[in-house]
């Protein structure tokens, strides 16, 4: 009878802790709303618009003090790691990147490649994409094994995507690299990713004959407000870089045209990072069935078409995981089976893709997307998952595994047949498909076209 009394009280806890659950997660909704409320308000679309033109010129944000990824513990520990590196024994070639995300942002192409190199005894220093003038001439902050975020000091607030590097930032920024490299005893190789770099880099293989990989992540031309400035840095880049890499088989034929130093490196897959299956329900008491997608929610993103699908389909919960600020959510923030979590860690995102029974890639076919090919397939193709996605032209060739929308009509209807699907061999098919198209995957074909090229070594001389 004890053992009984004992079953009974641990569901009356566990239904406690149930109510508990659907609380917070109806709080969480509520707190998601009132962001994403602020984020479409007018004072702040002012700013923004403000921020993308006059803000060039004359920045509303201030110079000092400015809340980034690193927060306070960044330069702590500065000379501690530079006595560690500097004694340390290096036997593979250091790579210093240029980033146009921080680190700690969504973990992505750069992360995942980086990483790679890491596990493969290269050190790592990661350049973050916002600068500012520092006590002293840089800070080091270990982030993982083999990998450290970097910050040189500027001669004044500075960010990649706003500014130029002119003759007064480029003169700073050399002397704060020179004793980063002084220091550290550093020969490396530099990787950019964004082309507001150029200038420095240009320098730094001129002075010091640090070879250049430029990772072609994006069309730039398809940002908006993006500067006529920009694509001049990215020609110039292109022309001295020893190797570009691309993320998408058209960003590679566009370049190629220009040089034959460029090989195609599309995104691939943390397979074992999706794959694996969690216990825990983080969508626990959503109603099914579940539609899911997870990453930017942008400009880009297609909301009259998730408009159109969430009112057809009134019994069908959409899901979607990541930033909202900049898109227009309006019409889709309040309709009842819509549901806008914000930002998940990176080690969160497999909980909810495990629980969506179909996923989404609703981009507007734009300048921008139409060379675009999406880490996030691989990442659904590895739990699975159907998928129902616009017609992306990076996507076609994996036409087979997934659904290819048209139009609204035909989204909708492909996303029907997908939430009838039964077909266990397709299902394995597209986690196989995965699978052999990992981050890992990836490295070793860089590597491959890095041996092909006489210049770039990856062994170290120290």
């Amino acid at each position: 009878m004890a053992e009984d009394d004992k079953i009974s009280e641990l569901k009356s806890e566990l239904s406690k802790r149930d109510e508990e659950i659907a609380s917070l997660q109806d709080a969480l909704a509520k707190s998601q709303e009132f962001i994403v409320n602020i984020h479409q308000s007018l004072p702040l679309k002012l700013f923004r618009d403000y921020d993308s033109s006059v803000g060039r010129l004359i920045p509303l944000r201030p110079k000092k003090g400015i809340s980034t990824s690193k927060g306070k513990l960044m330069g702590k520990n500065t000379t501690k790691i530079k006595e560690f590196l500097k004694n340390e024994k290096v036997t593979r070639v250091d790579i210093l990147y240029f980033s146009h995300i921080n680190w700690d942002y969504r973990y992505q192409r750069p992360q995942q490649i980086l990483s790679q190199f890491a596990k493969q005894g290269h050190r790592i220093f990661y350049m973050e994409p916002i600068l500012e003038k520092l006590t002293s001439h840089y800070e080091l902050e270990r982030i993982h094994e083999n990998i450290y975020r970097v910050e040189i000091s500027a001669s004044r607030y500075f960010e990649i995507y706003k500014d130029k590097i002119d003759l007064a930032t480029l003169q700073f920024l050399k002397e704060s690299f020179s004793q980063l490299k002084n220091d550290l005893n550093l020969d490396p190789l530099c990787m950019v990713s964004f082309p507001t770099w150029t200038p420095l880099i240009l320098e730094l293989k001129k002075q010091f004959g640090c070879n250049i990989i430029y990772d072609c992540v994006d069309n730039i031309t398809g940002f908006p407000n993006i500067s006529k400035e920009r694509e001049k840095e990215e020609i110039l880049l292109i022309k001295n870089s020893d190797l570009i890499i691309t993320s998408a088989k058209s960003l590679y034929e566009k370049i190629h045209k220009t040089t034959k130093k460029v090989c195609f490196v599309p995104n691939g897959a943390d397979f074992e990072h999706f794959n694996k299956s969690r216990s825990d329900d983080p969508l626990k008491g959503f109603r099914e069935p579940i539609v899911g997608y997870f990453g930017a929610i942008a400009e880009w993103f297609d909301t009259d078409l998730i408009e159109f699908l969430v009112k057809a389909r009134p019994d069908v919960t959409f899901v979607f995981i990541g930033d909202t600020y900049g898109s227009n959510l309006k019409r889709v923030l309040n309709l009842e089976n819509t549901y806008f979590l914000g930002e998940r860690p990176y080690s969160e995102i497999p909980k909810y893709l495990q629980r969506f029974d179909v996923c989404i890639i609703p981009f507007k076919l734009t300048p921008l997307t139409l060379d675009t090919h999406p880490i996030k397939i691989y990442e659904y193709f590895a739990a699975g998952k159907p998928i129902v996605t616009t017609k992306l032209p990076e996507i076609l060739p994996m036409k087979d595994l997934c659904y290819v929308a048209n139009d609204k009509k035909d989204f909708l209807e492909k996303l029907d047949r997908a939430f009838k699907e039964n077909d266990k061999e397709r299902v394995q098919k597209r986690i196989k498909f995965s699978s052999t198209n990992t981050w890992k995957d990836r490295f070793d074909t860089l590597v491959l076209e890095i041996n092909k090229i006489s210049s770039i070594r990856l062994q170290s001389h120290n």
